[in-house]
């Protein structure tokens, strides 16, 4: 017994300097945030903007539109669950993208009951310039520059948008190539030129539940290039509803990151309106479309759900005769304030473990708005994806409507990046910021 215990003292000893050796990294130190009408703490210069980036369409503009977020394909746009939720509620419909060849291209008309009203509330809400869109026409033939006009890849922005709207595989979307493979030239052009005629043809050949239709038209010539505005649609070919709409108008430089930009916001908002359409209590005749099995399947159940009810409403009635009603359940007190900036994730034990957060740095500029700067070290030998996200707070402590999506960051291994933000109102008289690794 006395040598157990021996060794079992010398376990507890062990154990005591193994723990007294670790040494606890301390939390972030918390900044002081100066008031709007206070000293303006400058923590560091300001980046001056590059001359690519002040331009005037970059400058002179309203605020961006609400479903403006950075252009990763392989981010999930925030509607992707209920899209996908939606999706499968209807018998995973197959759909097919097509984008027209051509600046003279038409879109196929959808029922008119579903269409007249959808279409013309989209018309009248401004474009990026702050004007009514039915008072910019489309530039005609001769109007624009030609070069300008074979600028838009075509091709690109129709893989994008289908990217867009796979969700990653889980959408079940026919490749546009073999689309324009299965369709003759001559239906190619009945369908770029909007002939009804042309929506029982695709049908057939395709093979799709749903079209997403998007054609190209310039609006205004610039001196940095010619403008574009995207129309999509999407249509239900059996019934001939239209179950999504999207207007978008394409600023110049016409890269890469711009086609990314504002293809994702076309397909976020077609994402949008099909879900709505799809999730629809009471859906317009033939909008609706359902897996033919599956509808069959359910048909063989109703006796089944009915004698559920049934039972059901037989254990309702048993548990309205109890007397004795469940207490409240109370929540836990909160014991803890909230810090400026927090790791979080399921794997963020780990991220704490590989990262340094040094002390934030705030300034205010003549406006008033709170700038904040947030260094990050990589202390491993490992590159990290990470992502982060920032709010700010009144001086009540009460969250303002700032709120953006999740931005991503790449941490060198050694390396220190500075996580750069700012208010949009004098009112910010704190900030919180969250970080995770990327999903």
């Amino acid at each position: 017994m006395r040598g157990i215990a021996k060794i079992l003292f010398g376990l507890g000893l062990l154990t005591g300097m193994i723990s007294g050796c670790a040494d606890s990294p301390p939390p972030v130190e918390r900044v002081p945030v100066a008031a709007p009408d206070g000293d303006v703490r400058r923590g560091y210069d300001r980046v001056k903007p590059l001359p690519e980036q002040s331009r005037l369409y970059d400058r002179d503009i309203p605020p961006e539109p609400p479903f403006d977020d950075p252009p990763l394909v392989n981010q999930k746009t925030p509607e992707q669950g209920r899209f996908e939720t939606a999706y499968r509620g209807v018998g995973r419909p197959r759909i097919a993208v097509f984008v027209n060849r051509t600046l003279e291209g038409a879109i196929l008309p959808a029922n008119k009951e579903t269409a007249a009203g959808a279409r013309a509330e989209e018309m009248r809400r401004p474009d990026r310039y702050g004007e009514p869109r039915n008072d910019r026409p489309y530039l005609k033939h001769g109007e624009y520059d030609e070069a300008g006009a074979r600028s838009l890849d075509y091709e690109a922005v129709e893989n994008i948008l289908t990217d867009f709207l796979a969700c990653q595989g889980t959408i079940e979307i026919m490749s546009p190539t073999m689309a324009r493979q299965r369709l003759s030239d001559e239906q190619v052009k009945d369908l770029q030129s909007g002939r009804p005629q042309a929506m029982r043809e695709i049908a057939q050949q395709l093979d799709t539940d749903v079209l997403i239709q998007v054609t190209a038209h310039p609006t205004r010539q610039t001196q940095y290039g010619l403008e574009f505005r995207l129309v999509g649609e999407a249509l239900n070919i059996k019934g001939g509803q239209q179950v999504g709409r999207a207007v978008v108008d394409i600023p110049p430089p016409l890269d890469k990151p711009t086609l990314n930009r504002y293809t994702r916001f076309m397909a976020r908002k077609l994402m949008m309106d099909m879900t709505q359409s799809w999730s629809s209590t009471e859906p317009a005749p033939g909008e609706e479309i359902v897996n033919e099995k599956e509808h069959q399947g359910n048909e063989g159940n109703i006796m089944t759900k009915k004698n559920w009810l049934g039972v059901m409403a037989l254990l309702g009635l048993l548990a309205g005769c109890a007397n004795n009603p469940p207490p409240y359940r109370e929540g836990q007190a909160e014991r803890y304030a909230p810090p400026q900036v927090q790791i979080t994730g399921p794997d963020a034990d780990d991220l704490q473990r590989w990262t340094v957060i040094d002390r934030p740095s705030t300034y205010r500029d003549a406006a008033n708005l709170l700038f904040v700067t947030v260094p990050v070290r990589n202390t491993g030998d490992q590159i990290l994806h990470v992502q982060y996200r920032y709010n700010f707070l009144d001086d009540q402590g009460r969250p303002l409507p700032e709120n953006i999506a999740w931005n991503r960051k790449t941490l060198e291994p050694g390396a220190t990046e500075r996580i750069t933000f700012n208010s949009t109102t004098p009112r910010a008289a704190d900030f919180q910021m969250d970080l995770r690794y990327s999903r």
